[in-house]
């Protein structure tokens, strides 16, 4: 049976189908999995719309939306904004659709929003996010305070708020991680998650599923011809828990983008030190 308080949304970017290919084969593998529904916005390309290579991943097991020109910088505020305007639900998670996430991570949401009301006894945490950039470390059990971060957050319809009112007061919003910066300094709050990270980070800045980015980013400059959707799938399945691989695939050498990551992370009882 489906929460009914609790929903997972998937906003994307136009050409990453196969990221997202993947990252939901991790949701699935998540313990609880089958008790979210799971809504995905699908970005069109300013130039060439929705690229179809989405088709083969958003089955009819999800409730899809294409939004009808690019969300670009609003796309998760203009997502978790419909879900909260068409629905009753108190709690929506986010996860981008370059992150794997750890098989005990939604069961970790359920308990930290339905039974400890983490987000909803202290008025100064804006939202629960997914941990830091790094290989995971630390007491897989511990909630400790935390700053701002988008590859999941975890709000609730309150705290919602609190975001819509500063974008609705701001002329030139830059991106989404600027826009929770922003929001957390402005209105003294924090952020809580897991002393453990709980997600993988795989993506491939360049990328392109249409070849319509051929810019000095774009993918013929690091493959030398356009990947399919199904080559691009096959080559992250490959290597996406290997921090050194996907280092290895991708045009920004920042070694703090990717880390191994062994999704198989359990906690016991949550204990918040806060």
């Amino acid at each position: 049976m489906k929460h009914t308080n609790i929903c997972i949304i998937r906003p994307t970017y136009y050409d990453r189908s196969a990221m997202l290919q993947l990252s939901l084969e991790y949701q699935k593998e998540a313990d609880n999995s089958d008790k979210f529904e799971t809504y995905i916005f699908v970005d069109p390309h300013n130039e060439h719309g929705i690229v179809s290579d989405y088709d083969k991943v958003i089955t009819d097991e999800y409730k899809r939306t294409d939004w009808s020109k690019n969300s670009g910088k609003y796309s998760w505020y203009d997502s978790v904004k419909y879900v909260f305007d068409n629905t009753n639900y108190d709690y929506i998670l986010s996860i981008e659709d370059d992150v794997l996430i750890s098989k005990d991570y939604l069961r970790m949401c359920e308990q930290l929003a339905l039974h400890d009301l983490a987000l909803s006894k202290d008025d100064n945490i804006l939202y629960f996010h997914i941990g830091a950039w790094e290989k995971p470390k630390g007491n897989p059990n511990k909630i400790v305070r935390s700053v701002a971060s988008s590859r999941s957050i975890l709000i609730n319809r309150k705290k919602f708020e609190i975001v819509k009112k500063w974008v609705e007061e701001q002329k030139n919003i830059i991106d989404n991680d600027h826009m929770m910066k922003d929001v957390l300094g402005n209105y003294k709050m924090t952020t809580i998650a897991p002393e453990t990270n709980r997600h993988a980070h795989i993506g491939i800045y360049g990328w392109s599923a249409a070849n319509v980015q051929c810019d000095n980013r774009g993918q013929k400059s690091l493959f030398d011809k356009p990947l399919t959707h199904e080559e691009m799938y096959s080559l992250l399945k490959e290597n996406c828990l290997s921090g050194s691989k996907l280092l290895k695939l991708n045009q920004n050498k920042n070694a703090d983008y990717f880390w191994d990551f062994d999704p198989n992370i359990e906690f016991t009882k949550l204990e918040y030190e806060l």
